[in-house]
């Protein structure tokens, strides 16, 4: 239901929104400027920064707590571990999970937070369109739960001949109203604090990847819907933590990926001694290719 300008001035009121930080650089600080240029809420940044050794987090300290509230953890804790902490610290009915590498148009966490305050339904989370920079449809967004048959397809190409196979939306017209979905991006999540509670937070054994469909489907198991927004965006610039080291991450992500689908397979289960080798292989072809650039690159 997307409601008016007027309705939604009288409802919007103050939001916290967790930003979990890892060597981000100057990308953090435009993603909390953005926040806090917000029109229509009072937003308050919760940081939380996973022992960066970069000076992305150092600007922070220009704001007063009820602005910026950073958390400097000793260790990197991972993403699942560190959004727990964050909302946390929070307080609210709705609680709002960015990356550091998104920003926010001034009007977007406003008419967000209206759309959850106006939902009649059991909403659980609620996603936005997420845009990169050339300002086209992110993968993600607005995406089907993988399972194991649909990522064996994958590996031999089917969803090019099977268009009903692919995971994400991003190919199909945009919907004009908010649509009910499988799974949205963890890269912006407008969280229902009592939905969490209700399914225990993010699962903290995802370091890296996956933690968000995990999540969504646990909302899914529990009866809580999640939501897709059309018509509100934010951009990502995607992969600037990523970038400083990606051989952890391709192992991280693949380990996630693995821990996603025994987790979740179900009556698919027995396709899993097939899959295991696939994503095992598949891990290893991205990290030689890392190397490669870096040796070429030299």
């Amino acid at each position: 239901m997307k409601i008016s300008q007027k309705e939604s001035r009288e409802i919007a009121g103050e939001l916290d929104v967790v930003i979990v930080n890892y060597n981000a650089g100057e990308t953090l600080r435009l993603c909390v400027e953005s926040i806090l240029a917000s029109d229509g809420i009072r937003a308050r940044c919760i940081v939380i920064d996973n022992a960066s050794i970069d000076s992305s987090v150092e600007f922070c300290r220009k704001y007063p707590p009820e602005q910026v509230l950073l958390v400097r953890n000793q260790a990197n804790t991972g993403f699942s571990s560190a959004v727990n902490q964050g909302i946390a610290l929070g307080s609210g009915a709705w609680v709002m999970l960015l990356n550091p590498d998104t920003t926010v148009p001034e009007h977007s966490l406003h008419d967000l937070l209206c759309e959850a305050q106006a939902t009649n339904t059991p909403v659980g989370a609620f996603g936005c369109l997420v845009r990169n920079p050339d300002g086209s449809e992110q993968r993600g967004c607005r995406r089907d739960i993988p399972t194991p048959a649909k990522a064996l397809a994958h590996a031999v190409g089917l969803q090019h001949i099977f268009p009903c196979l692919q995971f994400n939306h991003t190919g199909r017209a945009l919907p004009l109203k908010i649509q009910s979905v499988d799974a949205i991006s963890g890269s912006c999540m407008l969280l229902n604090r009592q939905a969490h509670r209700d399914i225990g937070g993010f699962d903290e054994d995802y370091f890296l990847h996956f933690e968000d469909l995990d999540y969504c489907v646990r909302l899914h198991a529990t009866n809580w819907q999640v939501m897709f927004v059309p018509f509100i965006q934010i951009e990502h610039l995607q992969g600037v933590s990523s970038a400083q080291s990606p051989v952890k991450v391709i192992l991280h992500k693949h380990r996630s990926m693995l821990r996603f689908f025994n987790k979740h397979a179900g009556s698919q289960r027995m396709l899993l001694p097939i899959l295991v080798p696939l994503v095992a292989l598949r891990a290893f072809m991205q990290i030689a290719a890392v190397c490669c650039k870096k040796i070429i690159q030299r």
